[in-house]
């Protein structure tokens, strides 16, 4: 990328950051005058990440998601946004309630303020750790490229088909199934837009950082609501640092992150609320746009629509019932609404029967197994062949620890809380973990497969137990000394236990090195040191703004080394036990082409350091709105003729694709005339067609 090209994404970046900043706090002081604070930042977080979602969703269906559409329409929200909510009055104070703990002397006769504070530390201390230790898996991504399998499969993939489609809404199958295909795809839109300043992927391995950051404000805005953030903090960090998820979200593409943060904002905003229209609209929004992050978050929004009417007092009812569903609503429903006009069913990954209303699913029935958790119950030795080595895969040793005090802060909020509300919430989360066992593809797959498959997807679950775990905020003896140390001492324990555990990286996509490890420490402590200069400088509005100025001014200057480094080495080394990663390093120098694959669906790679290059793969699309393999020649030819495909790469694959599947489709395109091969390393081929394909002529 030449300087002047850096220098442009800059702008744009900063434009739009700027742009959104602006009418975010513009609109949440006229919604919301009195909010102040942690809560007052949060909303404003949520309506510029509202507005970068929506805004380039809506452009995207009409086939405009294009680099400078995107930029002006964003910037011009903005400040169109913050201008109009400038003028006229702002809305009416609602009466300040206080936390639901009150504050004063403790049981000891320390006073609460201090308690408060030292707690603070204690909880700043655990998520730095947890920062750390993401940070190491980030720096580990910007080494070689992102390797995660998911990553490469499906999230990346339907990122790059916006950036160079221009379009949201035509699916893109990346295997041989629609499994993924309709997934929503509200983190992908992220990711995307992140890809657009500078055309290339360098911003994305911190995307999910973003998303880190945001879980913890609102898990600090949940404990707020009654009076000891910093437990809220520090039971929303111990999720953050399992292994499973850690290892999977940072530095990658994947959504678990973002789906935990959304969920965590909306019930922070619905905590704080306090029934006004306003403030119930934007917890619905929150929550709306989680929806539209993974289907596993439907059950989890689900319960949370109707356990906050449930929960609202009679008389305000009916005056908040419909911003917060209009709220959830028109930020949720995107997605949906795209699968039902192109398939007739929402949730196209399964069949719907309510009823007169049947809808069926788009799955063929080359489908993997999306079993949910339940379905394995009555299997013999489901314990010592899923549930504990599933469980341990994901926690570490200490597998046992974070469910039981999961299960503990359920049992204990709705027992002894004082709060309503979060006794509401509880049981919600009691309900939401209930949903996940019955979920599809809960513990999907058969065999030695079961227990890591079962492992990885308890992600789907993590929404719900960040959420409990925050809840215990809202014990009676979190603001007590002992209370407190007690909590802190055990969600400490918990974090030093799943970040101590590096023998999941050997079963992941990638090693994070000991000097990465070390590297994402010093960053950490960085971070923590100009968080703390910035809150001594508080009082000292010059000072704070010549700070942040120079901190902005070296990642300007250091982000240029950074993004040189990893556009030179990304995917540039062929990794051990990923059989078609020579290929992903032979594809980095090929100039933009149309390369068509089958069997090994991790496919990012070939995208190229640009994302020049356009990678389908290779199948028949079904009227119904599925898709599957190619039978015959015919069929196999006619596709690649249509997808007008100047490569061909064949590799065995990781789902069901197997050598015979292969050595058919070999058969079908070397005797093509003008092809040859270009690249071949193990089991994987890449052929160069120079011919169109043409069906007729099939042997």
């Amino acid at each position: 990328m030449s300087v002047a090209g850096y220098l442009l994404g800059v702008v744009i970046v900063a434009g739009v950051v700027a742009s959104l900043g602006f009418g975010a706090v513009c609109v949440r002081a006229r919604l919301l005058p009195d909010w102040s604070g942690a809560p007052a930042r949060l909303a404003e977080i949520l309506l510029a990440v509202a507005a970068l979602i929506l805004v380039p969703e809506l452009l995207g269906a009409v086939g405009q998601f294009r680099r400078w559409a995107v930029t002006v329409a964003l910037v011009v929200a903005g400040i169109a946004a913050g201008l109009v909510a400038r003028r006229g009055p702002r809305a009416r104070a609602a009466p300040e309630q206080p936390p639901t703990q009150t504050a004063g002397p403790t049981s000891s006769g320390t006073s609460t303020g201090t308690v408060a504070r030292v707690a603070t530390v204690a909880a700043l201390v655990i998520c730095a750790v947890v920062v750390a230790q993401w940070t190491g898996h980030v720096i580990s991504s910007y080494r070689g490229g992102m390797w995660d399998g998911d990553t490469t499969w499906y999230h990346l993939p339907f990122a790059a088909h916006f950036v160079q489609s221009g379009w949201v809404t035509k699916p893109l199958f990346t295997n041989a199934d629609t499994l993924v295909t309709y997934f929503p795809a509200n983190a992908e839109i992220v990711t995307a837009v992140a890809i657009l300043p500078f055309g290339h992927d360098i911003l994305v391995p911190i995307v999910n950082l973003g998303w880190l950051g945001i879980a913890f404000l609102a898990a600090w805005c949940i404990g707020r609501r009654f009076g000891a953030p910093a437990i809220a903090l520090a039971g929303a960090a111990v999720v953050m640092s399992v292994p499973v998820m850690a290892g999977s979200q940072a530095g990658t593409a994947r959504n678990d992150a973002a789906a935990v943060a959304l969920f965590l904002t909306a019930v922070a905003l619905l905590l704080h609320a306090r029934w006004t229209r306003a403030g119930m609209a934007l917890a619905g929004v929150a929550a709306g746009l989680a929806l539209g992050v993974k289907f596993s978050l439907v059950a989890p929004v689900a319960l949370l629509a109707v356990g906050a009417l449930v929960a609202a007092p009679r008389v305000a009812r009916s005056r908040i019932a419909l911003p917060w569903l209009l709220g959830l609503g028109g930020a949720g429903a995107f997605w949906y609404v795209r699968n039902l006009v192109l398939v007739g069913n929402p949730v196209p990954s399964v069949a719907i029967h309510l009823g007169p209303v049947e809808l069926a699913s788009a799955l063929t029935s080359s489908s993997p197994n999306t079993a949910s958790v339940a379905d394995h119950l009555g299997d013999d030795g489901v314990w010592g062949n899923l549930l504990r080595p599933g469980l341990q895969f994901a926690f570490s040793d200490g597998w046992w620890l974070l469910p039981l005090t999961a299960l503990a802060a359920i049992v204990l909020v709705v027992v002894f809380a004082r709060d309503g509300l979060a006794r509401t919430l509880a049981a919600l989360g009691a309900l939401g973990v209930v949903a996940y066992l019955v979920s599809p593809n809960g513990a999907p797959g058969s065999g030695i497969v079961a227990a890591p498959n079962f492992g990885l997807n308890l992600r789907y679950v993590f929404p719900v137990m960040a959420l409990v775990l925050a809840l215990s905020s809202a014990l009676p003896f979190a603001t007590t000394v002992l209370g407190s140390a007690g909590a802190l001492a055990i969600f400490a324990a918990a974090v030093g236990l799943e970040v101590s555990e590096t023998g999941f990286d050997a079963l992941w996509e990638w090693h994070v090195t000991s000097a990465q490890r070390t590297e994402g420490i010093a960053a950490a402590i960085g971070l923590l040191l100009v968080a703390a200069l910035a809150w001594w400088l508080r009082p000292r509005p010059g000072l704070l703004l010549g700070v942040a100025a120079g901190v902005a001014l070296a990642g300007m200057v250091g982000g240029w080394w950074v993004q040189r480094s990893y556009l030179r080495d990304r995917y540039a080394t062929p990794r051990s036990g990923e059989h078609s990663s020579a290929a992903w390093t032979w594809a980095q120098g090929l100039p933009p082409a149309r390369v068509a694959i089958v069997g090994d669906l991790f496919q990012y790679a070939y995208t190229g350091p640009t994302l020049a290059t356009r990678v389908r793969y290779v199948g028949v699309e079904l009227a119904d709105g599925g898709f599957r393999a190619a039978r015959t020649c015919p069929e196999w030819r006619g596709a690649l003729a249509a997808g007008r495909f100047g490569y061909v790469v064949l590799s065995p694959g990781f789902f069901s694709v197997d050598n015979r599947e292969i050595d058919r489709d070999t058969g079908w395109t070397t005797t093509i005339p003008g092809t040859s091969v270009v690249f071949h390393h193990g089991t994987t081929t890449v052929y160069r067609l120079t011919s169109t394909p043409d069906p007729a002529t099939c042997p």
